[in-house]
């Protein structure tokens, strides 16, 4: 297929489409992209047309606007989302407000953001939750694509404020509502990992978190469940982390994992200020967490706890749904072409409707396959690179803390003296703490210097062991496929020539 005028343009491979009709109802699906699966668009078109009803999704109205709107961020009408189309396809789908208590019937309600909700509107939810109704809740410490809306932002509003508009009512209390679900979440804990299993996502940024098979983690995906069973990899653009609450009957399973090494990083440390304004701090620390556990970036959460009944999926990353993925999947974006972030959000869906039967035909695709022992020499290299940042971090400690003592002691010396006037001694100390700052900073540098050359030898030495396996690889691809050949007509030799010297006698 080419695209311009007179055939010329790119090309792009699709298979064509398809049109499922049954009485009045009529499903079109335009093309099916190399990244989706045939079986699945069939199978999930004829279901559509056959089956007269439908479950009921609802999505919660929130400031992220999944179904569009007026956007006072952007001061301009944004279209709706992607992944409400895709529900559509499958569910009926319909917009819940909680401005009163939600009385509306549905098999799942999705929430995006929750931590934009005012009071009242988290008490309505909350009511609602309780009654262990299957709930979809999206949060984001800090969303890509909707800056306004992250959960780290202490207010509400924006442009809609300053244009003169009513000031937006506070947030409410997110953190006692999942405390009640019994959930934990920091809505400033961001999560990081070095991982990145194509060469060509070297370059950006570790809060944009692969999970995937040879990240390090025990369990990437939780394999117990149908929703993250055969998922081979889901990208989180600076999600969350959650953590069980304290109510003991309530179980919260973790179904998605980061790597190891990986760890948190503070939102009040992803933003540093410059004569430009508010930039992201590239000096951000990236020290790996001190967890048993790797950080969790979705869990499914069930059970009760006196009178509140939870039946939920709680996912730290609201991006995990944004119409990137679609647009990805729908240009083919070669090197993200594995990600399977449509894949999980719509497993998520049908696992609360218990609508299971689509979940095993929407994975059927092809395998990502990566060499595990070149993936293992990777993360053996970004393990030693975070151990030696972390020894280096702790000597600048000591470094500063030292030079400290020395300069606490110069000045209470010069304070003890009874010869000096106060004058005096503030010009001594002034001239002390200039003297003990420039050695610092000396020190400084020059421990700087030593980290950058360990990190760079560390990084050579990976680079390295990977050429050398490679060479290895290459050269056992060319000499070993020859080998059954060889042996082949080795044997077929010494079996012609026994029979040879059996006709001579």
């Amino acid at each position: 297929l080419t695209e311009g005028e007179g055939g010329r343009g790119p090309e792009m491979e699709v298979y064509l489409g398809l049109a499922v009709t049954c009485g009045l109802d009529e499903v079109v699906v335009p093309f099916i992209y190399r990244a989706h699966s045939p079986e699945y668009e069939v199978t999930r078109s004829l279901r559509a047309v056959m089956n007269a009803k439908r479950a009921k999704i609802g999505i919660l109205s929130t400031d992220v606007k999944l179904f569009g709107g007026f956007d006072f961020q952007s001061m301009r009408h944004a279209s709706s989302w992607e992944l409400v189309d895709e529900l559509k396809r499958l569910y009926e789908v319909v917009s819940v407000s909680a401005d009163a208590p939600i009385a509306e019937t549905m098999d799942v309600l999705i929430v995006p953001m929750v931590s934009s909700l005012p009071q009242s509107q988290l008490d309505n939810l909350f009511a609602y939750a309780k009654q262990g109704k299957p709930l979809l809740l999206f949060d984001d410490p800090f969303t890509a694509f909707d800056g306004g809306a992250s959960g780290a932002n202490e207010m509400k509003g924006g442009r809609q404020a300053m244009m003169g508009g009513a000031p937006p009512e506070p947030k409410g209390d997110f953190k006692e509502f999942y405390a009640k679900l019994g959930i934990a979440w920091d809505s400033k804990d961001i999560v990081w990992d070095h991982y990145k299993p194509n060469p060509k996502r070297r370059d950006l940024d570790p809060e944009i978190v692969f999970v995937g098979k040879h990240n390090g983690a025990a369990e990437p995906f939780a394999q117990k469940s149908k929703v993250t069973a055969k998922l081979q990899e889901v990208a989180f653009i600076f999600g969350g982390a959650i953590k069980p609450g304290d109510k003991k009957g309530i179980e919260v399973t973790a179904l998605v994992h980061a790597g190891r090494p990986s760890g948190i990083v503070s939102y009040n440390d992803l933003w540093g200020h410059s004569f430009m304004g508010r930039q992201m701090n590239p000096d951000r620390p990236h020290v790996p967490s001190a967890m048993i556990e790797e950080p969790v970036l979705a869990a499914r959460v069930q059970g009760k706890d006196g009178d509140v009944a939870v039946d939920a999926i709680v996912v730290a990353d609201l991006d995990v749904a944004s119409p990137l993925f679609f647009r990805i999947r729908r240009e083919e974006w070669d090197e993200f072409q594995s990600l399977e972030n449509i894949e999980f959000v719509l497993n998520c869906v049908d696992a609360l409707a218990r609508e299971e039967a689509m979940i095993d035909l929407r994975s059927h695709r092809p395998r990502h396959r990566t060499i595990e022992t070149v993936e293992a020499v990777k993360r053996a290299s970004d393990k030693k690179v975070l151990d030696e940042t972390k020894s280096e971090e702790d000597k600048a400690k000591k470094a500063l803390e030292t030079a400290q003592k020395q300069f606490d002691e110069a000045v209470e010396k010069i304070k003890a003296r009874e010869d000096l006037d106060v004058q005096s001694k503030q010009i001594m100390v002034a001239s002390v703490h200039e003297a003990e700052q420039r050695k610092f900073e000396v020190q400084k540098r020059r421990i700087e210097d030593d980290k950058k050359a360990a990190i760079r030898k560390s990084k050579q030495e990976a680079s390295r062991q990977v050429k050398s396996i490679q060479k290895r690889i290459k050269a056992m691809a060319l000499l070993l496929p020859p080998v059954p050949a060889l042996l082949i007509a080795i044997l077929a030799l010494v079996f012609r020539i026994r029979r040879e010297l059996e006709a001579r006698r």
